[in-house]
């Protein structure tokens, strides 16, 4: 993302979510077993596969990240109880914190170049400006996916929990934004050419359920758009808990292509597009050095691990043309 992590961590706002987030999440785990406390846990099984068979790959927080023995998915088991995870999206500080880092600067400069903006590119090539119709993006935050898509010429439609958040898709964007969550929305089915998820589904205690809520809403041959953390990155598979991604009071699931492919599979999607985002090969030269990768405060080492530009250069290449990327973009067609 960023050439200087520690910078982009800063300019962002990150290094204070960091912290908030991390005094939230110490006031759910027992202070003897060092585990989520078990009035609050919910064990669960693979959503993929449904295995019950998995292995403890790490814990992080007082989370538990375990691997699915049989299909390979990466998730958290025991998960905090739904209506205390629904709560932290609504209520907690961090979440408004979140969207103090959506709004800043260098984030929103990223966002709309490459996060949506990418994908806004792709979704114009696949639909002509004469046939857009209805997009609607579920926990679309600030509104800036929608915005894009506006300026394309889509009718947009947005939900969003998070009251800040809503408000200023509203007020800064002039989106109708519905401060609901989907079983609670009365959408008319084959409404909305494009339903789209950016960094959601890994948040649901149950994505198969929210994929078989979205599919009637979708018109003939609509597109489902998700954006979600890629557990088959690169930089995930060799930081591990160190990586930001790894939350476990909100980021639930961690597909690779494999495991997503096979879930939307199921529940009634044809993936037609695929890619990755984010190397984060600075991060993990700065990991690879024994610091913290994000934080300046935690560095401990000196720069005795550094790529060379030509080899920086072909790692990038190798991360993106083999999925490797932090961030996983899938666009799926609507079957049935």
């Amino acid at each position: 993302m960023a050439k200087d992590p520690y910078a982009f961590v800063k300019a962002t706002g990150r290094d204070k979510y960091f912290k908030t987030q991390e005094e939230e999440l110490s006031e759910l785990v027992d202070t003897e077993t060092r585990e989520l406390k078990a009035e609050l846990a919910k064990p669960v099984d693979c959503v993929v596969c449904g295995s019950k068979d998995h292995n403890l790959v790490f814990k992080k927080q007082g989370f538990r990240f375990v691997k699915c023995c049989d299909c390979g998915l990466l998730f958290v088991s025991p998960q905090l109880d739904d209506s205390k995870l629904i709560h932290s999206y609504k209520e907690n500080e961090s979440q408004n914190q979140w969207v103090d880092v959506l709004l800043s600067k260098k984030q929103l400069e990223y966002d709309a170049k490459h996060r949506f903006g990418e994908a806004v590119r792709r979704l114009e090539k696949r639909y002509p400006r004469t046939q857009r119709g209805t997009a609607l993006d579920v926990g679309c935050s600030i509104g800036l996916f929608l915005h894009l898509m506006k300026k394309c010429g889509w009718k947009t439609r947005g939900m969003e929990i998070n009251q800040k958040a809503a408000n200023h898709a509203r007020e800064a964007f002039g989106l109708m934004v519905d401060e609901l969550l989907l079983h609670e929305a009365d959408y008319k089915k084959e409404s909305f050419q494009i339903i789209s998820l950016w960094g959601v589904l890994e948040h649901t205690s149950r994505p198969d359920e929210i994929l078989k809520s979205i599919h009637p809403l979708l018109e003939k041959k609509g597109t489902l758009a998700l954006l979600v953390p890629n557990g088959h990155s690169l930089a995930t598979r060799v930081m591990r808990g160190t990586a930001a991604t790894f939350g476990g009071r909100n980021h639930l699931w961690y597909f690779s292509p494999e495991t997503l492919t096979r879930l939307l599979e199921r529940c009634g999607f044809k993936v037609v597009d695929l890619y990755t985002q984010l190397e984060q090969i600075n991060e993990l030269e700065l990991f690879l050095q024994y610091n913290d990768p994000y934080l300046p405060g935690k560095k401990v080492g000196r720069e005795e691990f550094k790529l060379k530009p030509a080899l920086a250069k072909a790692l990038s290449k190798f991360i993106l043309a083999n999925n490797l990327g932090y961030k996983l973009i899938v666009f799926a067609e609507k079957r049935g």
